[in-house]
């Protein structure tokens, strides 16, 4: 835009808390029904979730690290 933005970081954050909120401290299994609720399938769940929310003509989603722990994590690329 006429900002140099291609994204404004509000909005990326917005629809990250969105889909966070949605999961944090909820019952997975409830939640992604059809599949095991591995982290591995999270990160893909949350990457097709976030993909349809974020992407646009000059912005893409490439990737999606969800950590199990200080030390471990999955990322799952589209």
């Amino acid at each position: 835009n006429e900002e140099g933005m291609l994204m404004d970081f509000r909005e990326v954050k917005r629809i990250v808390k969105r889909w966070v909120d949605k999961l944090d401290h909820q019952y997975l299994n409830e939640i992604l029904k059809e599949i095991n609720p591995t982290t591995e399938n999270l990160a893909k769940y949350l990457f097709e979730g976030l993909e349809k929310d974020i992407d646009s003509e000059r912005v893409k989603l490439s990737k999606v690290k969800v950590w199990e722990a200080e030390d471990s994590c999955v990322a799952f690329s589209g």
